[in-house]
């Protein structure tokens, strides 16, 4: 409760001062102590030097991986965002950088900081390293903030600049534009070409960034996707290679999105062995956009899906709670049917009945509007039962289903319901 300590101007414009400063940060053993280490320095402490604070906590939580939520809920984060905030216009561009990316990292979503930042991006732009700009925007975009004014001036400079970008900034840049759905039909076609040039240098994540990018976006780019489909196939055959599985996920979903993947594809059959290898380490998030691009290339191989739904039914309850009803029908569509006979497969099917089926069924029944059904199946996240529960879901609401559309047995009944309506 005592009297805030005046600002010891001379200090923070010494640069050996803020060097002593900055030293005792990077010693410190975790975020308590940066904190400490920050509230004992404060006063002398420059702009600068607190941006270095606040990128040393942002690493912190980003290595050990720990819920930011404690950190940016905290009373001591958050003054020294408002400090930072108030020197905003005093911090150089690798600063900036700094700044926005442990906002991200932290999860720390203040519209008024975002924009005072932005005002800063907009008129130091010029000054940004390419690696700078990449991670500025891949923190926007985390953010869910877009400022299109900003962006733009940004997307110039990028273009112009596209040959100084390193694999990476082209993959984050990428990833980037489509996460906040930027339509910039020029950059992205000369981010293409420049990722081709540079394909060698690209990691697995890159490349799996650089493709769900495009498929986000709609862009077909082949002559991208074949140099992509080169370089994933060639990591894939290293063991070295940490091909995770969102990584595996996000190029099935893409390459088969775009039609770049079809049954025979090698690439697929690349996923396909490494993802057994890796079973353990899948999120159902992850497991359903993997099937979801499987089955929609109509890749084939039934001892890869006899061995998925093998290990699908062995998985405990609790796996399952985490799973949203869209990927639940990704997965049982896609597993249904190499899983007869399987052991807990009866069980893993009664789950997504009573879970995802039932529900959704008992929805449909109800008189609704039409925003009403669009905002009820949100909230559900699932809007459709897959190609081989449909019947069930049909018979539940007392409609007649006559079968596949292509088989030749019910054929004549669909062409008959087309020419009457």
């Amino acid at each position: 409760g005592g009297q805030a300590i005046a600002a010891d101007e001379e200090a923070q414009c010494n640069p050996e001062v803020q060097a002593q400063i900055c030293e005792k940060i990077q010693h410190a053993v975790d975020i308590s102590d940066v904190f400490n280490k920050v509230a004992i320095h404060r006063h002398r402490a420059s702009s600068k030097t607190l941006a270095f604070a606040a990128h040393r906590i942002a690493r912190y939580c980003r290595l050990r991986r720990t819920d930011t939520s404690a950190t940016r809920r905290a009373a001591r984060w958050n003054a020294l965002i408002a400090d930072i905030q108030r020197g905003l216009p005093n911090l150089d561009a690798q600063s900036l950088t700094d700044v926005s990316w442990s906002l991200a990292v932290v999860g720390h979503r203040e519209p008024r900081v975002l924009s005072a930042i932005c005002h800063q991006v907009y008129g130091r732009v010029e000054e940004m390293a390419p690696a700078n700009i990449a991670i500025t925007v891949w923190s926007f975009a985390t953010l869910n903030y877009r400022d299109d004014l900003v962006m733009k001036r940004i997307n110039r400079q990028a273009l112009a600049r596209l040959g100084e970008f390193e694999a990476q900034s082209l993959a984050n840049l990428s990833w980037s534009m489509a996460t906040m759905r930027f339509k910039d039909d020029v950059l992205m076609h000369h981010v293409a070409k420049e990722s081709m040039f540079k394909m060698h240098n690209f990691s697995a994540q890159h490349v799996a960034n650089t493709a769900w990018a495009y498929a986000t976006l709609g862009r077909r780019a082949g002559s991208l996707f074949t140099a992509l489909e080169g370089r994933a196939l060639e990591l894939l055959g290293d063991e070295s290679v940490d091909f995770c599985p969102l990584d595996l996920a996000l190029c099935a979903w893409a390459f088969a999105w775009l039609d770049h993947a079809g049954p025979n594809a090698p690439l697929l059959q690349g996923i396909a062995r490494t993802a057994l290898r890796r079973m353990p380490e899948f999120s159902t998030q992850q497991l359903a956009n993997m099937l979801w691009g499987f089955d929609h290339a109509n890749y084939r191989d039934d001892g890869f899906y006899v061995e998925l739904a093998r290990w699908c039914c062995s998985r405990p309850l609790r796996f399952w709670n985490r799973a949203n009803g869209e990927e639940m029908v990704s997965i049982m569509t896609a597993l249904k049917p190499y899983a007869a006979g399987q052991q807990g497969w009866t069980d893993l099917e009664q789950l997504f009945s009573s879970t995802v089926l039932r529900p959704l069924g008992d929805f449909l029944r109800q008189e609704n509007t039409s925003e009403g059904y669009s905002q009820g199946l949100r909230r559900m996240r699932t809007y459709h039962a897959g190609a081989l529960y449909s019947s069930w879901l049909f018979k539940s609401l007392g409609v007649a289903y006559i079968g596949d559309a292509d088989d030749a047995r019910t054929r004549p009944s669909v062409d008959e319901l087309v020419d009457f309506y």
